[in-house]
């Protein structure tokens, strides 16, 4: 990751001026494209998920030093993120990509390793995504089994079961990576989607189911607005992608 963002970082201001759009004033403050800015950075601060993987894998865990690493992590990631932005939209204007890496020509030596490194990062992280669902799917099979026999006792999976899910998990990403190039759309859809979903929508509303009762109306009234956010963003983002995508083949996100 560093490599990428030293590169995105040091070769941007001089890249030709023919990759490189324009500022308009208002676009220092906000523009069209804000929902789906928040999607992509959604999906890149989700980690809900892998929590409570996190938490287990720390020496003598307590919640202060999960705490700790979630602030510490979130930092960094904030960061880059923030760091990436405005590198591309300084140097790139309205003509900033969801990849920025695309923003640059296809035969930049630099570039390539920078993509190069993405891809590796992107291949590295998948097998974790799989356990994570994986792992979700054992339970909803425990849960499908313990509804048709109460005195069911799960064994774990067969060594056939692991490895055809497995399997099915890793080729269902695979079949939709090979059919596009447009990985900012894919970026900003999964944001907008699952994204939104973990990050605005699922935590207030589960909140405040689980707390509902020691709340007015009133305190209430911030869940709501969180979640009404999120929907927002996973509405107008999504639209705001496709249209893009299929209206606007010469905006296109492939190199």
């Amino acid at each position: 990751m560093s490599i990428i963002i030293s590169i995105v970082v040091f070769k941007a201001p001089f890249v030709s001026s023919d990759f490189k759009g324009t500022i308009p004033t208002l676009s220092y403050f906000v523009n069209v494209g804000f929902f789906q800015a928040v999607s992509v950075i959604s999906f890149a601060l989700v980690c809900h998920h892998n929590t409570t993987f996190i938490y287990d894998s720390i020496n003598t865990p307590t919640l202060d030093r999960f705490n700790r690493v979630v602030h510490i992590s979130c930092a960094i990631s904030g960061f880059v993120c923030c760091l990436m932005g405005v590198c591309g939209f300084l140097n790139f204007g309205n003509k900033t990509k969801g990849n920025i890496l695309n923003n640059f020509p296809s035969d930049d030596l630099l570039v390539n390793v920078a993509r190069l490194c993405f891809g590796m990062n992107m291949i590295t992280t998948l097998p974790l995504e799989v356990y994570v669902l994986r792992e979700v799917i054992k339970d909803l099979y425990i849960i499908y089994k313990a509804n048709l026999n109460p005195s069911y006792k799960f064994q774990g999976f067969s060594k056939l079961q692991h490895l055809a899910t497995t399997a099915i998990l890793i080729l269902i990403p695979l079949i939709i990576a090979l059919n596009t190039c447009n990985l900012g759309a894919v970026l900003e859809i999964v944001g907008a989607t699952s994204g939104s979903l973990i990050a605005y929508i699922l935590p207030p509303l589960c909140y405040n189911k689980l707390t509902k009762r020691n709340h007015t109306l009133k305190q209430q009234i911030p869940y709501y607005a969180c979640a009404t956010f999120g929907f927002l963003v996973m509405v107008l983002s999504t639209a705001q992608t496709i249209h893009a995508t299929f209206s606007s083949p010469s905006n296109s996100h492939c190199i």
